[in-house]
């Protein structure tokens, strides 16, 4: 257990993520369903960790990791990717259904009424970006596509789902 998954969040680790991930993306080109990964980025959580103390940021890393695997369909698969970041494999979910999961998720983090020890509130909230698994590129191609989505959510304001849409090059 201790080498796949995150001790810290008790998600799975992203050494085991890919190649889960790997596994998806056969299952799309064997199977022909759809298949969404999302990418999470906890919003200003330097701030987070500047403002309130590393134990304090460690508390709410482990509070968001359980919002979003309370938000997720039973058969998702949520990551701790790193930092303040999280990846979730959609199976069997079109860009349209994964974004009502990722909007669910971000709703739920925004939701969390989280306080430091002074009873200070701590604000909270994440940044997602979607993009499909597909037989057409590799995995690191659409973890790449989920992560410029996100890039876009940040430039674009922050607490918010961005799917990625192709550009006429891709």
């Amino acid at each position: 257990t201790l080498a796949t998954v995150d001790p810290l969040t008790g998600l799975g680790n992203r050494q085991t993520m890919m190649t889960q991930l790997l596994g998806e993306r056969d299952r799309v080109i064997r199977l022909g369903q759809p298949c969404c990964i999302g990418l999470a980025d906890i919003d200003h959580f330097k701030r987070i960790n500047d403002a309130f103390g590393h134990a304090t940021g460690d508390r709410v890393l482990r509070a968001v990791a359980e919002c979003l695997r309370n938000a997720v369909r039973p058969y998702d698969i949520l990551y701790r990717y790193g930092g303040e970041e999280f990846l979730v494999c959609l199976p069997s979910a079109s860009l349209e259904s994964g974004v009502q999961v990722l909007e669910r998720m971000r709703l739920s983090v925004a939701a969390l009424s989280l306080t430091d020890t002074d009873g200070r509130p701590i604000p909270v909230t994440a940044t997602f970006g979607l993009a499909p698994l597909s037989a057409d590129i590799s995995v690191e191609d659409s973890f790449e596509q989920a992560d410029n989505a996100l890039y876009e959510g940040k430039l674009a304001g922050r607490n918010r789902v961005v799917v990625h849409h192709p550009r006429p090059e891709e």
